[in-house]
């Protein structure tokens, strides 16, 4: 009697570590598995910043190399870069950039959809600015028409 109460206790413990074994085996999966996803996510969010900085930089050296220098002749495309003089006219402003090669590339991107665009210089603020204006109904007639095109304007009062 006594060697089946052993026999029984063996095979009770037995399959206690069997249920144990399958449980952490379970358990350490289940952990994989949410780590495997974590890091997949986290390499995707890499190479996605990745392609962006590698596509934002073919898009600065394509802008640098088909900029021009500010002081090129009056008879070319882009306008000259100007100091701000007072105006008693309404002005629509395109946008301002720290960076003059962004107002150059505003100034293309305007001249190319049929717009006379001007970049003025205020320290080491570039403004672009289109249309000169006598009264605020014409100024807002031409900024909603840009606005129309996909530009975000501003008007200057004079």
């Amino acid at each position: 009697m006594g060697k089946q109460k052993k026999q029984r206790f063996w095979q009770h413990e037995g399959f206690s570590f069997c249920i144990t074994v399958v449980t952490v085996s379970i358990l350490f999966i289940f952990i994989g598995n949410l780590m495997g996803q974590y890091a997949v996510r986290i390499f995707g969010q890499q190479q996605q910043a990745s392609a962006l900085h590698s596509q934002i930089d073919r898009e600065l050296a394509q802008l640098e190399a088909t900029s021009q220098p500010v002081t090129k002749p009056a008879e070319e495309s882009v306008s000259a870069v100007v100091t701000p003089a007072t105006s008693s006219l309404y002005r629509v402003q395109v946008g301002a950039f720290s960076e003059q090669t962004f107002a150059l590339a505003l100034v293309e991107r305007l001249k190319s959809e049929g717009y006379e665009a001007v970049i003025l210089a205020n320290g080491s603020l570039f403004r672009v600015q289109t249309g000169a204006f006598s009264t605020l109904e014409n100024a807002e007639r031409y900024a909603a028409e840009l606005v129309h095109k996909g530009f975000e304007v501003t008007i200057i009062r004079p």
